[in-house]
């Protein structure tokens, strides 16, 4: 690795450290200028997490797929910005694609547990919002129907949150 590159990846761990993310993007753009790395446009999706800053994210994942649809970091990435996006049945997707290149290839068995647990809470959720739109009952027992599911929805729309968040902070900054 040339002196310049690392430096600059001294200088990156240093800012990751301090939590100094915006810093931490810059130093990734400049890396990712001269090399465009899977695993530095990864680490800018991360850091992009971090800041909240979703779209940049989905699109960084973009890219990180395209270069290699079976690396899992993007489609956990990937999943969970389009879920704080509220885009639930998106983010199912992805970890499923994710999940399924996962299965073919050989992939990173932390991150592939993390896709699971992400998946079943989401089809979860998905569950339940179905039984809620199926029901048909009268009127008068609907309202109670629906506030039980609703608040089962709700609760397994934490623990995705939840899940997404842990994902991220999980997912390793190389």
């Amino acid at each position: 690795m040339a002196p310049a590159a690392t430096s600059e990846r001294v200088e990156l761990t240093r800012f990751c450290a301090s939590k100094d993310w915006s810093k931490a993007i810059r130093v990734l753009d400049s890396l990712i200028s001269r090399s465009a790395s899977i695993q530095d446009i990864c680490n800018r999706a991360f850091c992009y997490g971090k800041l909240e800053l979703h779209k940049h994210v989905i699109k960084d994942c973009d890219r990180a797929l395209q270069l290699d649809p079976a690396f899992l970091q993007p489609h956990i990435l990937k999943g969970c910005a389009l879920s704080e996006l509220g885009r639930k049945a998106d983010a199912l997707l992805v970890w499923e694609q994710g999940y399924e290149h996962a299965l073919h290839h050989s992939g990173d068995l932390r991150q592939l547990l993390e896709l699971e647990e992400l998946l079943r809470t989401a089809k979860q959720g998905n569950d339940a919002l179905s039984e809620t739109r199926a029901a048909s009952v009268p009127l008068s027992e609907s309202r109670s129907l629906s506030n039980e599911n609703s608040s089962e929805t709700d609760k397994n729309q934490d623990r995705l949150a939840q899940l997404c968040g842990d994902a991220c902070d999980k997912s390793e900054f190389f």
